[in-house]
């Protein structure tokens, strides 16, 4: 239940009307918070980081910006987390190359 609610937020984040900077942060926290109570777990985590991976490339696919440099520092991100039984995304790390200005 907890990752639906998660997900509906995210798809929210990424429709949403800040800078791209602004909504790859809020994004990032939103899966942080997803991923916090379940890190541990290899299986529940590879299923949310997938999750989160498809919701982030049915938003970059919709602009046609997937090979943007934000949205491959985001992806790249994702990845490192799908490997990782701790928390190893951050807005700073994953956000790098989105812009902050509409």
């Amino acid at each position: 239940m907890k990752l639906i609610v998660v997900v509906a937020l995210l798809t929210v984040v990424v429709a949403g009307e800040g800078t791209q900077k602004e909504e790859c942060e809020k994004g990032v926290a939103l899966s942080i918070k997803a991923l916090e109570p379940i890190v541990k777990d290899e299986k529940k985590r590879h299923e949310t980081v997938e999750l989160i991976r498809q919701h982030v490339k049915d938003a970059c696919s919709k602009h046609n910006e997937c090979d943007e440099p934000c949205y491959k520092n985001t992806f790249s991100c994702l990845d490192e987390q799908y490997n990782a039984n701790t928390i190893v995304i951050s807005g700073l790390k994953c956000c790098k190359g989105c812009p902050a200005m509409s």
